[in-house]
Formats: structure tokens, sequence, C-alpha cells
């Protein structure tokens, strides 16, 4: 009867932390709805409608009703390049994970359709890199290039001889190109970590380095 009675037990605290769990789940929904129709009310301006994630949703995975929905957003609040219509998207897949309430945006699938040949013993790495600093009117896929990073204590090379997977704008207004780059191990953090906190820039080497 004691073991029983364990069982029970350990049944009923089972049920009853799921239930504090989709409370709670239940709660941070209501109140991020709430802070959305405050924000409309307070700014006001011209709202339309776009595709909002249900929950986070990984790269890899499929876009559907089922993760998406459709919301009212002001305008001035949106991302570049927002998604109105989820038959937009339907059945591809985000590059970059998207969280739970973010308006989804083109830049998040910018690799969905595209087919990248790593080669063996590298990582694929993108960085965003303003076209005014990676030589973007002849730069291509395929080149190798050097890589510096400019910040606070001077200019220093943090990786030679990268391969660069693919390139393309960011939003046709934007000042910006995604380059995807092929990365030995060893030098995936530190262009990682120089990406988000100096200036990168690009150099390409002379077409006859025998080096490269």
């Amino acid at each position: 009867m004691e073991h029983k009675g364990l069982v029970i037990g350990s049944i009923a605290c089972g049920l009853v932390c799921a239930c504090a769990v989709a409370v709670h789940t239940h709660t941070i929904q209501a109140e991020a709805a709430a802070a959305r129709d405050a924000a409309m009310a307070r700014y006001g301006g011209e709202q339309v409608e776009v595709c909002v994630a249900k929950h986070d949703i990984a790269p890899g995975e499929r876009i559907s009703d089922t993760n998406t929905t459709i919301r009212s957003w002001i305008a001035e609040m949106l991302p570049r390049d927002p998604i109105r219509s989820i038959d937009d998207i339907r059945d591809t897949s985000p590059s970059e994970t998207i969280l739970s309430g973010e308006v989804l945006s083109r830049h998040r699938f910018s690799s969905t359709h595209r087919t990248i040949d790593i080669p063996s013993g590298h990582r694929a790495v993108g960085v965003s890199i303003d076209e005014a600093r990676c030589a973007a009117s002849v730069l291509e896929a395929g080149q190798s290039i050097d890589i510096y990073a400019t910040g606070s204590s001077g200019t220093s090379r943090i990786a030679d001889h990268v391969l660069v997977l693919s390139l393309e704008k960011e939003s046709s207004s934007s000042r910006h190109i995604r380059v995807v780059l092929a990365v030995k191990p060893e030098n995936v953090e530190q262009i990682i970590a120089a990406s988000s906190n100096v200036d990168l820039h690009f150099t390409l080497p002379p077409t006859n380095d025998g080096g490269r």
C-alpha cells in the first residue's frame, strides 16, 4: 500500500507541475500580447499584418501554421524585410533561430535554398560586413581573402587564406553584405567575437599569388 501511495503521489505531483508550466506559458504569452497592444495604443501609426513565430523555431524546422501566425504590428517597429504572408515561406526552413514572438524577416532565411560545399576540416561562419570594407565590387564566392580587425587597440590580421563560400546584400537598401566563410575550427570563435566587437575588413590577394 505504501508503494502504491508513492506512485499516486508522484503522478499527482507530475500533473501539478505540468499545470504550473502551462499556466506560466499562458501568462507569458498574455503579457507579451498585452505589451504589444499597449505599444500600439501608445505609438499609434500605421499597422500592417506580418508573420510572427508562435514559439522558438530552430534552423531546419519547416514553417507552417502550427509555428507561425499573422498579427498586426506597428510599421515603424518592424525589422527589415518582414514577411507578411505565411504562404511566402511555407514549408521552408530558417537558416537562423527565430525566437517566440519575433516577426519573421527574410534575412532569417538567407541561406535556406542554397547548398554550400564546406571544405573538409572547416566550419561555415556567416558575418555581416559593410560593403565598403570588403571590396564588394570585386568580391566573389570561391575567392580567398585575408581578414583584418580594426578596433581601439589598432589593426591586426586575424585570419588568412579564408575561402568565401557565398555573399549577398542583406536588403536592397542596406550597405551591409552577408558573407559566409569557410573557417578553420581554431579560428571560429575569434572571427565571431571580432564580428560583434570590432570592424572587420577583407583584403584580396594578387591574382598571381602562388601561395593561395
